[in-house]
């Protein structure tokens, strides 16, 4: 029964991992919340044109507010490690300027085959080489983002036998930058680089 349960939750999970609740009037396109594929780990992401006020909160399934952090910034990547919480349901809350983001998610530690992925770099051309020869098909995508999280590059990785890229970073003007391999919206790889 506990197993039935847990495949239920996992399967509502993969059916509304890109799905947003919205309270109010709310159409704010700046945020995304992605789960990682392997993890209970989850990504909240936002870009806007100007600064905002941003507020993010997580609640458990009693309602507790667990985590509250507030930016007035243009954009963000605010990371979530959720592996020391019990396996459980909780509730991110994004408050915008447009509205509040509102989306549960199921953390439950999950097992599955992910692919290699090799990064390399070159510090002094700022020159990247990501590569992998077990690629998971045409639903990758890569996004790049700089240190103050601002997303720089964004591709969708053809299914390929292996995956062999160099990516030129000298218009960055910060001394790194963040690789995040995503697959079906759900965080594959991540992976910071200094110069």
């Amino acid at each position: 029964m506990k197993t039935m349960r847990h495949t239920m939750i996992a399967l509502l999970t993969v059916l509304s991992a890109s799905a947003f609740a919205f309270s109010g009037d709310s159409t704010d396109e700046n945020v995304r919340i992605l789960p990682s594929l392997a993890s209970k780990a989850y990504r909240v992401l936002y870009q806007a044109e100007t600064a905002s006020n941003v507020t993010i909160k997580l609640y458990d399934e009693k309602n507790a507010l667990l985590f509250t952090k507030h930016y007035d910034i243009k954009s963000f990547v605010q990371p979530f490690d959720l592996s020391s919480l019990p396996d459980g349901n909780y509730t991110f809350k994004v408050f915008t300027d447009q509205g509040i983001i509102e989306q549960e998610v199921a953390a439950f530690e999950k097992t599955i085959d992910l692919p290699a992925f090799d990064f390399s770099a070159d510090k002094d051309s700022k020159v990247a080489r990501l590569q992998s020869s077990t690629p998971m098909g045409a639903s990758l995508r890569l996004l790049i983002y700089d240190q103050e999280g601002t997303k720089i590059h964004s591709e969708d990785l053809s299914s390929q036998k292996s995956l062999n890229k160099l990516y030129d970073l000298k218009q960055v003007s910060s001394s790194g930058v963040t690789f995040v391999i995503l697959h079906k919206d759900k965080v594959v790889t991540e992976k910071s680089i200094q110069f």
